[in-house]
């Protein structure tokens, strides 16, 4: 058992779990979700699979990968103050 939890991600466990995701939730900044991926696997799979896989071993900046856009929604339609916006994080 410890041998498994040792051993390297695969490009099949990544496939398996994007496949496990389901396709209409959690969309990303870039408005790519998982539906995404699941119907273009074929084309872009062998390239999100390596970044996974890299990000896992962390050959990546994570404070790069990781960042949240603040977006200010207006309440009203001229808003003059802050409190007329409503923040949403992307």
């Amino acid at each position: 058992m410890n041998e498994d939890l040792e051993n390297d991600f695969t490009y099949e466990e990544v496939c398996v779990a994007l496949k496990d995701m389901s396709p209409l939730k959690a969309f990303r900044e870039d408005g790519l979700g998982a539906i995404f991926y699941q119907r273009f696997w074929h084309i872009v799979g062998k390239d999100v699979a390596d970044f996974c896989i890299e990000t896992l071993h962390r050959l990546h900046n994570m404070v790069d990968i990781n960042s949240t856009r603040i977006i200010f929604i207006p309440k009203v339609s001229s808003p003059r103050y802050m409190t007329y916006f409503r923040p949403i994080s992307l």
